[in-house]
């Protein structure tokens, strides 16, 4: 079953959960997994990028996740989360200030639930992907020179796939991993053990000469 829903809408979130319910009875299980993200200078995000990023990636996760949690408690049923943060929810990438800073809201926002839910028999956990192949990121990794640099930073040799991704959603949705709950865990290829590959990098010995280039 399908759904489209704005998670930004109240609303729409609340009518989609019921419908669900309807059919199959309480949730016991969700991937938080929507995201936004655009490439901007600090100084050049308008606020209403910035509001964005807010309303889709925090709020939008807020909202999900407490309607969720509203049914699972009313169920009196044990249940998961896999809240999608981004390697970037801890390690900073220049040009993505409004991304990262939403995301790391988010793995905080994980913790705190993981915390108060565990009284309900609800986990809590974040997954941290690196750079993942998607239609989110097509548009920059169709430019060789961005891939062949995020290839040369990724330890295990190749960008990541979501189907890496799903593997360990699964696991932490499952039984499988009944005693995981409060983690952010990191599948990034290898590639935040030296940092965070640079989409773009500045030279900073040129002073007042803001010139972001594809990373170094």
């Amino acid at each position: 079953m399908a759904l489209a829903v704005d998670q930004t809408d109240r609303n729409a979130v609340e009518s989609g959960l019921a419908e669900i319910e309807s059919r199959f009875g309480p949730v016991t299980g969700l991937f938080a997994n929507a995201g936004f993200g655009k490439f901007a200078t600090f100084l050049e995000t308008t606020e209403r990028s910035w509001t964005k990023h807010l309303d889709v990636n925090l709020t939008g996760t807020f909202n999900v996740c407490q309607v969720v949690a509203r049914i699972m408690v009313a169920a009196r049923r044990p249940g998961a989360f896999v809240i999608n943060a981004s390697s970037g929810a801890w390690v900073h990438s220049d040009l993505l200030s409004a991304y990262c800073s939403t995301k790391a809201a988010v793995r905080m926002l994980a913790l705190g639930m993981a915390s108060e839910l565990g009284v309900h028999r609800i986990r809590v956990n974040c997954v941290m992907p690196g750079v993942i192949e998607t239609g989110m990121t097509s548009s920059m990794l169709s430019d060789s020179r961005h891939r062949d640099w995020l290839l040369s930073e990724t330890p295990v040799g190749r960008l990541g796939d979501p189907a890496d991704i799903a593997e360990l959603v699964s696991f932490l949705l499952s039984a499988r991993s009944a005693f995981i709950t409060g983690a952010s865990i990191p599948i990034d290829g290898g590639q935040t053990i030296h940092g965070h590959p640079r989409w773009f990098a500045t030279d900073y010995r040129r002073a007042h000469d803001e010139r972001w280039e594809i990373g170094k």
